[in-house]
């Protein structure tokens, strides 16, 4: 029985006897040697020939959706004038300031327990130094320093993070009074 292939170089077809099948015959059409497939290999490279071909194709619709759509989004403004600052809520903090502010606070309620908890750990250091778990006393001491050590630097860190994050949140309140202000007024002097 013959076995039918196509040549993948040059696509020309190729009919081989049947022993022939796995084995790299020459091309009558470009002379290249090419693996003879079986029927089955044929079929698998086909389906998948075709989907590729069919993912690309949905590939190539997508992409004409994407650039109609980007032809139909309207341009930006070359309006050079700024836009409006955001209004200030009944509140009196744009939330976003408010969240910085919220997170200020926990940053400075952070430094508080870090310190609490370094005192509770030194206290825990001194009752397993008396209770003799502890054998030594110079380990009491030494632990007792590293979580006074630990506390004080865990308590600075967090509490100027926490001063910083105040401080940056009533700055930008400051800086958006100005704006306000000067925007104010540009408009008086425009009347």
């Amino acid at each position: 029985m013959a076995i039918r292939d196509v040549c993948p170089h040059c696509g020309h077809a190729i009919c081989v006897p049947d022993d022939l099948r796995g084995e790299r015959v020459p091309c009558p059409g470009c002379g290249q040697r090419t693996l003879i497939r079986t029927e089955a290999e044929r079929r698998r490279d086909e389906e998948g020939r075709e989907a590729r071909a069919e993912a690309r194709q949905r590939d190539l619709e997508r992409i004409a959706l994407l650039e109609k759509l980007e032809a139909e989004r309207p341009a930006l403004s070359d309006d050079p004038a700024p836009l409006s600052p955001p209004a200030i809520p009944a509140g009196g903090l744009v939330p976003r300031r408010r969240r910085q502010r919220v997170l200020a606070d926990f940053t400075l309620l952070a430094a508080y327990v870090v310190a609490a908890l370094s005192l509770a750990g030194a206290g825990l250091t001194v009752y397993l130094g008396i209770e003799g778990a502890i054998a030594r006393p110079t380990v009491v001491v030494l632990a007792c320093i590293g979580w006074g050590v630990a506390g004080v630097l865990g308590f600075a860190l967090l509490k100027y993070a926490g001063e910083l994050g105040l401080l940056l949140g009533e700055i930008a309140e400051g800086l958006s009074a100005a704006r306000k202000e000067r925007a104010r007024q540009r408009d008086e002097g425009s009347r």
